[in-house]
């Protein structure tokens, strides 16, 4: 009798494996999808510039009389002036005017920089006038700066100016 139970047993198994239902096939590849690429990071910002290192304001100086007095204006042709270098004779006085009204400019130059108190005018254009005594050291620091200088009004953009001969002949005539 064990043979027997063990034929059916054998018997049952084949039955059960034969009810067995066959594994799926793989599914077939598709097309390959394009992988993700995260886009590049963006470049840092630029580091801040020196004003040495911004390009000069567009314009010219131009050397001229005023009665009396003599001046150095710079600014593109055929417009107001940007910028003005004025020698008052009578008082030995140099005076620079810059467009814009502020109640200060800030001059730099290669060796030095100062912060001027100005006065501020509205009429008939905006301007802001600062005096200096035409022995001052300042002067002489915009006459042998490197190449330029810069003019800032508070408020106001940076006049990046080349040193150019024109200022300082305003500021020789101003010494006599």
């Amino acid at each position: 009798m064990k043979t027997s139970v063990w034929l059916g047993a054998a018997a049952a198994s084949a039955l059960l494996a034969g009810c067995a239902t066959k594994p799926a096939p793989a599914p077939k590849p598709g097309p390959e999808r394009p992988s993700v690429v995260a886009p590049p990071a963006p470049p840092p910002p630029p580091a801040p510039r020196e004003w040495q290192d911004l390009p000069l304001t567009p314009g010219d100086w131009v050397y001229g009389r005023d009665g009396a007095a003599t001046q150095a204006l710079f600014g593109p042709p055929a417009s107001e002036a940007l910028f003005i270098l004025r020698c008052d004779p009578a008082e030995r006085r140099v005076v620079l005017t810059r467009e814009g009204a502020s109640d200060r400019l800030e001059i730099r130059t290669s060796s030095a920089s100062r912060t001027l108190p100005a006065t501020a005018r509205t009429d008939p254009l905006a301007y802001a006038s600062a005096s200096l005594p035409a022995s001052d050291p300042l002067l002489d620091a915009i006459v042998f700066s490197r190449g330029r200088f810069s003019v800032e009004a508070a408020g106001g953009g940076m006049l990046i100016l080349p040193a150019w001969p024109e200022p300082a002949r305003v500021i020789e005539d101003c010494r006599g």
